[in-house]
């Protein structure tokens, strides 16, 4: 069970759901891709095109798809406006030439990574050419870090005069930063704005797996695939060759998930503890949750704030699942990761020659219900400033509780969104505790009317549900949580003078301290749904 302390003026604790709630679904299609291994298609729809191989996919701010279309040695575009595909970069020659001019006349040997910064430039790791290459906003491509002989030098000079070893993924930070897998050289260096290039992950040149608590620049790696870069500077590795993924934060790094064991297991527990099977591409949203392409498992894993790991798409190889449940789909070794801001998924399933599209399922109130904090009294009724649990399918696209990040006016007041995710009751916004796509904890407004009321969650993805719910002017309930069931009887949460035993039979709850009441004793109850408070703080405020 999920305990969740909560400083408020009607509550002091309750216990959720299982920490291990649902995560959202999604319905999986096909973006781009017919399923055959060729090249055909340019100028019409991307589902006709043939492609060849894909193993990168980025999109820009406009939504627009770009991917590394790899045995055509191309780069190809999916305008999002049309529908339509066309070649982007590169003339299907299997050798690098072509710098400082059009990009669609340069030539590439294997183009791997892909990755799109705010502006619009569009960077690809040219694998077997040893280098990063760039294509402004005006389609003309120059080499941005890398000579073209494999190796590893330049690490505090400009990134077209270091060596790299067959770089592999690429990501772009809000600051414009570029983060390459160098993949060889078993490292994740940096390309600063100004072009200087240093390495911030992994002791270059050194294989193996070392390192977890200490500097990431010494950590040894194995053929680090995929990188991604999350809003706070935190690095995510697809530290493939040991089967796991690690992060980078603050310059430490640690392993978020993988046993380290080739292999599949895990999905609902701690990531740490599941088995990945050559991890490889790598995606991470606005609220921190990690998208994860298990190449070997053909599937599509996500690991959340907390360090939970779930599958979201995949089970077997083949193709198949298109228009249904996205857990029920087949993929071939997925490769590249990319998210747009609607909470779209896009996969480069390369095995296929497909780019697969994950679009998140709407919410709705499916196995769905609004009650009071369940521990006390799970009543169908709620009051001004209870505590409340809603339930239902897809409510939001990430799990959490809040941090102290979210709290507002010098920390003191509760957020009314998490992860975009929101709440209105009776028009009004609500606080939020806690999301999942299977319950939203919140409290309700100080300042909601008797009747009934219309509640509506937002998710991230834009859907929204409503649900109707009774609010009366007062709705008490007691804290008396399932453990305190004793005997058949159940004992309310009171709490001794010393704020740490609780009142119920000595020794009666494993895990507890505890003993009788005896006359003279002060204890405490805690309560919800008893109306205004003395002095009167509106809900949302830390007491």
């Amino acid at each position: 069970m999920k305990r969740t302390c909560l400083y408020t003026a009607a509550v002091l604790c309750f216990f959720a759901a299982s920490s291990y709630a649902q995560i959202t679904s999604y319905t999986i299609s096909t973006a781009v891709g017919n399923g055959f291994a060729g090249f055909l298609g340019d100028n019409g729809p991307a589902t006709s095109a043939e492609i060849n191989t894909p193993i990168g996919v980025a999109l820009d701010s406009s939504g627009n798809i770009y991917l590394t279309d790899s045995a055509n040695h191309i780069i190809r575009k999916v305008t999002k406006s049309s529908g339509k595909i066309s070649t982007f970069a590169g003339n299907q020659l299997n050798q690098s030439s072509g710098d400082g001019g059009a990009a669609t006349s340069a030539s590439f040997q294997t183009p791997y990574g892909i990755a799109v910064d705010q502006s619009g430039n569009v960077y690809v790791s040219d694998y077997l050419s040893h280098v990063v290459r760039k294509i402004n906003t005006s389609g003309t491509i120059s080499t941005v870090a890398g000579t073209g002989t494999f190796g590893f030098s330049g690490d505090g000079g400009q990134g077209a005069n270091a060596q790299l070893n067959r770089p592999l993924g690429l990501a772009v930070d809000s600051a414009g930063n570029l983060y390459i897998a160098d993949t060889n050289n078993y490292c994740i260096r940096m390309l600063s704005t100004d072009g200087t290039i240093s390495t911030v992950a992994g002791a270059a040149t050194s294989l193996g797996f070392t390192g977890d608590g200490g500097p990431a620049t010494k950590a040894k790696m194995s053929a680090p695939y995929g990188v991604a870069v999350d809003s706070k500077g935190n690095i995510y590795i697809a530290d493939s060759g040991n089967n796991r993924v690690r992060e980078v934060s603050n310059g430490v790094i640690n392993t978020i998930a993988g046993t380290g064991t080739k292999g599949f297991s895990g999905d609902g527990g701690p990531g740490t503890k599941a088995q990945l099977n050559n991890p490889y591409g790598l995606s991470v949203d606005a609220g921190g949750n990690v998208y994860v392409s298990d190449y070997g498992n053909w599937r599509l894993r996500l690991i959340t704030p907390n360090g939970n790991i779930q599958t979201l798409a995949g089970f077997a190889q083949g193709y198949g699942g298109d228009g249904g449940p996205a857990i029920n789909a087949t993929l071939s070794f997925p490769t590249g990761t990319a998210l747009d801001p609607s909470g779209n998924v896009y996969i480069a399933d390369s095995g296929n020659n497909a780019i697969r599209q994950l679009a998140p399922s709407g919410p709705s109130t499916a196995g769905g219900a609004v009650i009071t904090a369940s521990q006390f009294g799970a009543f169908n009724a709620v009051a001004p400033g209870s505590w409340i649990e809603i339930y239902g399918a897809n409510l939001s696209t990430s799990m959490r509780s809040w941090g102290a990040a979210d709290f507002t006016n010098s920390g003191t007041t509760a957020p009314t969104s998490l992860d975009g995710n929101a709440v209105t009751i009776g028009g009004q916004p609500a606080y939020i505790d806690y999301v999942s796509g299977s319950q939203i904890n919140a409290q309700v407004p100080s300042g909601v009317g008797s009747g009934q009321q219309s509640l509506v969650v937002t998710n991230a993805a834009g859907g929204k549900v409503t649900y109707n719910v009774t609010v009366n002017a007062v709705e008490p309930g007691i804290f008396a949580p399932s453990q305190f069931v004793i005997g058949g009887k159940q004992y309310a949460g009171a709490v001794a003078n010393d704020g740490t035993t609780f009142i119920l039979p000595a020794g009666a709850v494993s895990g507890f301290t505890s003993q009788p009441a005896k006359p003279g004793d002060r204890i405490t109850f805690y309560g919800v749904g008893f109306g205004p408070v003395t002095p009167a703080i509106n809900a949302g405020q830390v007491v």
